[in-house]
């Protein structure tokens, strides 16, 4: 038996989510296409594999040997097998591999309260990185510091605070990253940095919106139908081949594209009438597996900063005599803030 050589197929980089609602008949149509291209164009050797056990069996290897496992090689490789999802009656013609649904239902015993994604997260939502307002009107700059990056405003309307991550866009239109807050008028860009920021503006941190993704899970059962014409030897063949292409190629072609935990289970072959210009026989395999479906909840801004100020707790009279209320994390019930309380 010769040994397999690493497969070099057209995968995409291994997901660890996908958004939107599973394709998983096309998932498993372009697997299909992409293991059967493998193991009978680019690494033929892995079907001395797919035919190993007769040829090992004492019992089996003189009738069904090395001679045999040749034909059904040969046969694999020259012969064209397509693979369509639910295919038209009237356009039928073996051999070809079908993929129709059989169900897909929500699996109760894994759904999350208020369909919580299990990884919850705010996520950025494809095109919200375009839209990206002003937070400010045109700001006057107290002092700024090419050499350091240091840029000082004269004032910020109340309802901003200044964060690590937010942005400044300067009056040539250029946009600047904040690094770091040094106080509540003053930041530090990138040191060395050359414009002009009289007349500049606040950005929030990208993306400005996010969104909040809910998801949950279904298990899917699909419908592998395998039809060969003629002898019904062929049909054993491409069987044992789908079979072999699903369990070698199930983490690569399956579950990193969203089609987890899978499981086939076969059925004998069949004559097949729907074919009705040729002898036709099927057998199917039914492959059940689970996919997380997704959807967007609810959009908002962007939240760079939070700012408590004077949280009142409720019973606990007044705070020490020489503690500052405007100073304070927490006031009493019976404390009270100046107008100069930040």
């Amino acid at each position: 038996m010769v040994e397999a050589t690493t497969p070099a197929l057209p995968l995409p980089p291994s997901l660890t989510q996908i958004h939107g609602i599973h394709a998983s008949d096309i998932i498993i149509k372009s697997a299909i296409e992409a293991a059967l291209h493998d193991i009978r164009l680019v690494n033929p050797q892995l079907l001395d594999y797919v035919f190993a056990s007769l040829p090992q069996d004492a019992l089996t290897a003189k009738r069904y040997g090395a001679t045999l496992r040749q034909t059904a090689k040969d046969w694999l490789i020259k012969t064209h097998i397509p693979v369509a999802v639910t295919p038209v009656l009237d356009e039928l013609k073996a051999p070809l591999i079908t993929i129709t649904l059989v169900s897909s239902a929500e699996e109760v015993g894994e759904t999350t309260i208020g369909d919580v994604d299990a990884n919850a997260s705010w996520n950025a939502f494809e095109g919200n990185t375009e839209d990206w307002p002003d937070l400010t009107t045109p700001l006057t700059v107290a002092t700024w510091d090419p050499l350091t990056g240091t840029l000082g405003f004269v004032e910020l309307p109340g309802t901003v605070y200044l964060a690590a991550g937010m942005s400044v866009r300067d009056a040539q239109g250029g946009v600047h990253e904040i690094l770091e807050v040094i106080d509540d008028l003053t930041v530090k860009l990138n040191p060395g940095t050359q414009a002009d920021f009289q007349g500049s503006s606040l950005k929030s941190g990208q993306p400005a919106w996010l969104t909040l993704v809910e998801s949950s899970s279904f298990r899917e059962t699909y419908r592998i139908g395998i039809h060969v014409g003629g002898e019904p030897a062929a049909l054993s063949w491409l069987h044992s081949a789908v079979v072999f292409c699903l369990l070698r190629y199930k983490q690569a072609l399956l579950e990193a594209r969203g089609f987890e935990r899978s499981t086939p289970r076969s059925t004998d072959l069949e004559r097949n009438q729907a074919f009705e210009t040729e002898l036709v026989h099927s057998r199917y395999i039914e492959l059940t597996g689970f996919v997380r479906q997704y959807w967007p909840k609810v959009t908002a801004g962007r939240i760079d900063a939070l700012r408590a100020r004077g949280i009142k707790v409720i019973g606990s009279g007044n705070l020490p005599g020489d503690v500052d209320p405007d100073e304070a994390p927490w006031i009493g019930d019976q404390d009270t803030l100046s107008g100069n309380a930040k």
